[in-house]
């Protein structure tokens, strides 16, 4: 049976596309708006979320190892192949799997790279220090990419990202997580002025079909805060 991994990384930029030799044949895939799942030549499947490149050498792809490059969201099905272990490359760390379902979450703009499992085994490197570290299933880890420093904490187990479901589900999220989810979903760049709120737990549940501001004016209820849309930003205060 397939093992159940959920990762969230935050990766530093698209840089690392750019350091493969002469002689790659890199094959990039890349969805600009939706959802688009993709099959690699191992019979992985890769969900790629809105905004979102995969790139790979088809060289080397399926040798002795498997190995992508990901710049954005990703929810992975391994194909098991103990024999070629398959390798989320980011610009500081390395996933390392053999076979597994995992997400995988990057962001340039953030100073973090976070990584969440929820069953199997995955091990995760640190290119310049070449230091390991090791999940076990609910553990997360959060490696700052500024001071090189990683902490573990304890998440809930889930089997699949909010991302991939049609609606949106917030348990006892903070506010500005939610702020960061609704920004990915409706393309819009949120600025938080109101600090008291910041850190205010929500817990609610949306289908789908609901607008901006529909869901501004629900989330109002529970958490108490004003706000106003400018063109592709929105102000909260």
């Amino acid at each position: 049976s397939s093992l159940a991994a959920c990762i969230a990384l935050l990766l530093s930029g698209f840089i690392f596309f750019q350091n493969r030799s002469s002689g790659d044949a890199l094959i990039t895939h890349s969805c600009q708006t939706g959802i688009s799942k993709i099959f690699l030549p191992d019979s992985t499947s890769v969900t790629l979320n809105t905004g979102s490149f995969l790139s790979y050498d088809a060289n080397r792809f399926n040798k002795k190892r498997r190995e992508v490059r990901l710049l954005g969201e990703a929810f992975f099905e391994v194909s098991p192949h103990p024999d070629r272990p398959f390798i989320v490359q980011t610009e500081q760390i390395d996933v390392r799997v053999l076979g597994t379902v995992f997400n995988v979450k990057a962001r340039s703009e953030d100073d973090e790279i976070e990584t969440g499992l929820l069953s199997g085994s995955i091990e995760l490197l640190e290119r310049f220090s070449n230091e390991k570290t090791k999940l076990m299933p609910g553990q997360q880890s959060v490696y700052n990419k500024r001071t090189k420093e990683m902490s573990l904490h304890t998440i809930e187990i889930r089997r699949l990202p909010d991302w991939m479901n049609e609606g949106l589900i917030f348990d006892k999220v903070s506010f500005h997580f939610i702020c960061e989810t609704l920004e990915q979903r409706f393309h819009k760049k949120f600025e938080i002025n109101n600090i008291k709120i910041d850190n205010k737990k929500f817990t609610g549940k949306f289908s789908g079909g609901e607008s901006l501001t529909e869901i501004l004016e629900i989330i109002q209820i529970n958490v108490p805060f004003s706000y106003r849309i400018e063109g592709d930003k929105v102000v909260i205060y």
